[in-house]
């Protein structure tokens, strides 16, 4: 069993987990580079970039004698209008959501996005299950273990008693340095205490330990 003292909470990422955000971050970043007059990310910046914050991602892509240009480019990307529909909410997300929520277990989400952490959310009907939003901005960015650590403060609960659902190395990282178990959301190449494809098997797999 893995929570042999019962789960204490479920920490989230949000890209990649919560929401299928890939193409949006693709969009999002080819477009400046477009506006810079430079060829689109390479898939290895793409994976880069879906993982990282966006200050990191843009000192990855963008060249270093381009960056006097960056803040005009950025500007000129309408983010609510042209990023923001390409985003889609994971199948069962809403689901698994609730019946956490109805087994009173606290949830949180943990992601390097900065300042559109909340609104994304919001838009999506996803705020209100969340007793903490961390970004990037409010602790150290995965892989930094930080923002685990100030979740698991406030929820004043034992880390081995608290699974991070996330799709990434970074992910993978922040949670084993914190503590914490680990559960690869729909990546069976990451190293992990738990696999899952899709929010229905996660809510399978947690079912034991709700009451």
């Amino acid at each position: 069993m893995l929570f042999s003292q019962g789960l204490s909470g479920v920490i989230f990422d949000c890209d990649g987990v919560l929401l299928d955000s890939r193409q949006s971050n693709i969009l999002y970043y080819n477009r400046v580079l477009e506006n810079l007059g430079l060829p689109p990310m390479t898939p290895e910046q793409e994976e880069y970039t879906h993982m990282h914050t966006v200050r990191e991602s843009l000192a990855h892509v963008i060249p270093e004698n381009r960056k006097h240009d960056l803040a005009q480019a950025h500007q000129a990307v309408n983010y609510a209008r042209d990023i923001v529909p390409a985003i889609s909410l994971a199948k069962g997300a809403i689901a698994c959501l609730e019946t956490l929520r109805r087994a009173k277990i606290p949830l949180a989400v943990h992601t390097n996005r900065t300042t559109q952490a909340e609104s994304v959310l919001e838009r999506f009907g996803l705020l209100p299950f969340f007793s903490i939003v961390m970004t990037a901005q409010k602790a150290a960015p995965k892989p930094d273990p930080e923002g685990v650590w100030l979740i698991l403060w406030e929820w004043d609960v034992k880390p081995e008693n608290v699974l991070f659902v996330g799709d990434s190395i970074l992910d993978r990282e922040a949670a084993h340095s914190a503590g914490t178990r680990f559960a690869a959301f729909g990546n069976q190449s990451l190293p992990a205490d738990m696999h899952v494809r899709d929010f229905k098997e996660l809510s399978a797999r947690l079912g034991e330990y709700l009451s």
